[in-house]
């Protein structure tokens, strides 16, 4: 297995979005720097000396260097040779894609400082080369998310939980009349985009950084030169809104793909338990014997293990608790009310709404969106709101949790604390006052 920072990239057998977050934050960082500095070019200059130590000056990027020799040793090891010698040339190619650009932000502190001054045209021949790599990557004409925003569904290994999840079901007996247990896999299975019918599948995992590259790239370049670069209506302010737009897509296509995993609503299913199907998906039963003198009818179900997260499909990163489990006193054997069984459900999703922030961060969505925000405060555009999932957001809580309204027509948060805190699992501390915090971030 690979070593190193982009060893990130793969996990359960898959390239994962996190090594992709560290990459996007270095560039999204630098821009929001530019953006506040645009305007004046003193500080522009300091800033760029910054940013310009994020483009080596080595022919070969380090970046792709690194990741490209890990990624083909994982090539090589889950598909063929010829597979993996297409994807090193693809990425090549993108690589080459954006070395102009990235030469002409390591020679803009010399540019800047250039006597006699540069002319028009030169600043303008300058611009333009860092533009040829963003508008070819951000070409809508086949698809709206660009042409290199794919790969071929059948290469890639998506998210799956088969045989991870184990729960016992119903008791038997035997040909020799003992009391046994089936078994059941009560994982969610295969977690993917749909299969389209001409292999395409949008990917974003090596790509999305280098998007990112070259949009700094190009701002950099743009507002060393230029202090009114981001709204000069004649020159780059409709290309700048457009790359902004494109990149929305992007994040909008990958936010899409972030998928809750949780039980099926007990409303539908009758409950998790005394309805006689104990494997069901997310649930794992166990079990206890009241009458282990009795022969038969004296196995009931005692507690359940809840499997809830969130998978983005399109990476298959996924952030799994398989740690909450419900435990009651069998007074009655046919076990806890159907009220109670949706008291829980409603919890399990304020559980998975945690998981879906940690997808949501953990593929560097929240650097893509406030490179979007940049490039927008630099256009003077309307900024693009905040995704529900990009931090823990009340009016999202109250949404996935399905806590009603009182009779005054008003949700009221001490209903929805006392759902987190009296509802089991019990993962929380039960004495006022509630930290916010500590309710949503249990330790």
């Amino acid at each position: 297995m690979p070593a190193g920072n982009t060893a990130e990239l793969i996990q359960n057998l898959n390239l994962l979005g996190k090594g992709n977050a560290s990459a996007i934050n270095i560039f999204s960082s630098a821009l929001g720097t530019l953006a506040d500095l645009s305007g004046a070019v003193g500080g522009v200059i300091s800033g760029i000396e910054g940013i310009v130590n994020l483009f080596t000056p080595n022919q070969q990027d380090a970046y792709l260097a690194q990741i490209l020799s890990e990624i083909q040793q994982y090539l090589v090891q889950m598909y063929t040779d010829i597979e993996a010698r297409f994807q090193e040339q693809y990425w090549q190619e993108l690589s080459n894609l954006v070395s102009a650009s990235e030469s002409t932000v390591q020679s803009l502190p010399n540019l800047v400082a250039a006597q006699p001054p540069l002319t028009d045209y030169d600043k303008t021949v300058q611009i333009e080369t860092c533009l040829q790599p963003v508008n070819t990557l951000t070409d809508t004409t086949v698809l709206p998310t660009g042409s290199y925003f794919v790969t071929t569904y059948s290469s890639m290994t998506y998210y799956t939980d088969a045989g991870l999840y184990i729960s016992l079901n119903s008791p038997f007996f035997d040909s020799n009349n003992n009391i046994e247990f089936s078994s059941g896999d009560v994982g969610y299975g295969t977690q993917a985009p749909s299969n389209p019918s001409n292999d395409q599948v949008f990917s974003y995992l090596y790509v999305l950084p280098y998007c990112v590259k070259a949009y700094a790239a190009l701002i950099t370049t743009g507002i060393a030169l230029y202090s009114d670069f981001g709204n000069n209506a004649q020159r780059w302010e409709g290309s700048l809104i457009s790359f902004a737009q494109f990149l929305t897509t992007i994040h909008n296509t990958i936010a899409g793909g972030i998928r809750k995993l949780t039980p099926a609503n007990p409303s539908a299913t009758g409950d998790w338990g005394s309805i006689g199907s104990y494997g069901q998906t997310g649930c794992v039963a166990s079990w206890i014997n009241l009458q282990p003198d009795v022969a038969g009818g004296d196995y009931y179900v005692n507690g359940i293990t809840f499997i809830i997260g969130a998978v983005e499909i399109y990476s298959g990163y996924s952030s799994i608790n398989s740690s909450m489990t419900w435990q009651w006193t069998l007074s009655d054997p046919a076990g806890p009310s159907p009220s109670t069984y949706q008291q829980v459900y409603q919890k399990l999703q304020v559980r998975a709404l945690r998981e879906m922030i940690k997808a949501y961060n953990a593929v560097g969505l929240f650097s893509v969106w406030s490179v979007i925000n940049n490039l927008n405060r630099l256009t003077l555009q309307a900024p693009l709101p905040i995704h529900p999932y990009a931090g823990w957001s009340f009016q999202e809580i109250f949404a996935q949790s399905a806590v009603p309204r009182r009779s005054d027509g008003f949700l009221h948060l001490s209903d929805l604390a006392t759902l987190i805190v009296q509802s089991p699992p019990v993962d929380t501390a039960q004495t006022a006052p509630y930290s916010w915090r500590a309710l949503l971030e249990p330790s």
